[in-house]
């Protein structure tokens, strides 16, 4: 199984629904995706209009939501018969699951005629094929990043977390340096030493690293529960925040009413884990 990449792919797919327009009609194409900010969206946006620009017979309504819906409200879709043409997904596990439901377009042709499956590197090739198939493309790449506030660095007197491979912090060292960061005000904690954490893209590259599994090879089911190296990894995460109070749970967040990005910047959190999307908001 090819899985020692730091990364997360989203997967742009085609639904089953082929239009076939009237001659001279405009091609009206629904495209769903989902906002991890602003910034994104824009981005999205500005790409549509170049490709709208340059066929000038398609119009595309590009429609974005939460992330922790989307899968689940293309789902609904799907079964109410009124699901988008082309939409994100998800590469893992999402891809091959929609793909058992019947519900991607097989693009396999295109590439024999069009694009070259060469183009992608290895690891988007693995992922896009299926028993030799191809249903999506690899939108894009993004991998798990840790930033960190220098002032509040500074200001406690710690070094930057060291940016050279051979030279990075064990776990423990993580640990250390993050209760450090935290400060308490009486029985309030008003600043944290790291977040992001819980969140999947950095936790599924730190179960990898720890020879742990997050699917069967497969993909046909989940093995968190029974792989010991994995539950290691995740119950450490959860000490972060359970025994060392060193970094705050979700709802912390939603109280404060910032993104994570906005917390790094205000110096609520000193590190934040989190994808090389959020450079959009630094």
């Amino acid at each position: 199984m090819q899985r020692r990449y730091v990364l997360i792919m989203a997967m742009v797919l085609v639904s089953l629904l082929v239009l076939t327009p009237l001659a001279g009609a405009k091609i009206k194409l629904q495209f769903m995706g989902w906002e991890a900010s602003p910034f994104e969206t824009q981005s999205v946006m500005k790409g549509l209009k170049l490709f709208m620009e340059q066929n000038p017979d398609i119009e595309v309504e590009y429609i974005a939501g939460r992330f922790e819906e989307h899968h689940t409200k293309l789902l609904t879709m799907m079964a109410g018969g009124a699901a988008p043409d082309v939409f994100f997904l998800a590469a893992e596990p999402f891809y091959r699951d929609f793909q058992k439901r019947n519900v991607l377009y097989d693009i396999t042709s295109f590439f024999d005629s069009e694009f070259e499956l060469d183009d992608f590197i290895p690891i988007d090739q693995a992922k896009m094929l299926i028993d030799g198939h191809i249903y999506g493309i690899s939108s894009c790449i993004v991998a798990p990043v840790l930033y960190y506030n220098m002032d509040l660095f500074d200001a406690a007197g710690i070094p930057y977390p060291p940016s050279h491979p051979d030279e990075m912090w064990s776990w423990d060292e993580f640990v250390a340096v993050a209760k450090k960061l935290t400060i308490k005000q009486g029985n309030r904690t008003v600043q944290f030493g790291a977040y992001g954490f819980e969140n999947a893209p950095p936790w599924i590259p730190m179960i990898w690293s720890n020879e742990g599994e997050i699917f069967s090879e497969d993909y046909s089911r989940c093995v968190l529960a029974e792989d010991d190296n994995a539950k290691e990894v995740l119950r450490k995460i959860l000490d972060l925040r359970v025994v060392h109070g060193a970094s705050p749970d979700a709802s912390y967040m939603e109280n404060m009413g910032m993104s994570a990005a906005q917390m790094l910047q205000t110096g609520r959190v000193a590190m934040l884990a989190d994808g090389s999307w959020a450079l959009q908001e630094l």
